[in-house]
């Protein structure tokens, strides 16, 4: 984060001195076309308007440089995002899974903690269906549970 600020800082420091040297390049001219240093007859209109067309094509094309420069840096900004996005998908992933094995794990101990209350209170009907429940969940699991012959 701190080398995009650097960065930007940078970038903004050089666009500074541009102006102020592009400035100070318009004063110079400006300053010999006032005490006739070039005599004014050298600059006709054609030979003006050819310096603007000039000029402003230097300055498109600058500009153009400039967004292609953008777009390869944006180009490789994305691959390092979607390179980052595979690492939180995969993280994501592997999170979901420890997440449904952790349940599955509490749901077959609370269905035998279930069973186990209702057996101890004779009522056999609910005792059945909680472990069948706790059944279902250790098999969820893929591991064997040591309370599976018990079930």
């Amino acid at each position: 984060m701190s080398e995009k600020i650097s960065n930007r800082n940078n970038t903004s420091t050089w666009a500074l001195i541009v102006s102020l040297m592009a400035m100070l390049l318009s004063l110079l001219v400006l300053m010999l076309w006032i005490f006739e240093v070039i005599p004014h007859s050298v600059i006709t209109s054609e030979t003006f308007i050819g310096a603007c067309v000039t000029l402003l094509s230097i300055i498109v094309t600058i500009a153009v440089g400039w967004q292609i420069f953008n777009a390869i840096e944006m180009r490789q900004m994305m691959r390092e995002l979607e390179e980052k996005q595979k690492n939180i998908d995969e993280a994501q992933r592997k999170l979901d899974k420890e997440v449904r094995k952790n349940y599955s794990h509490s749901l077959h101990l609370h269905h035998m903690t279930l069973a186990m209350q209702q057996e101890v209170a004779h009522q056999y009907a609910p005792a059945v269906f909680y472990y069948f429940g706790a059944l279902y969940a250790g098999m969820e699991l893929n591991m064997p549970y040591d309370n599976n012959d018990y079930i």
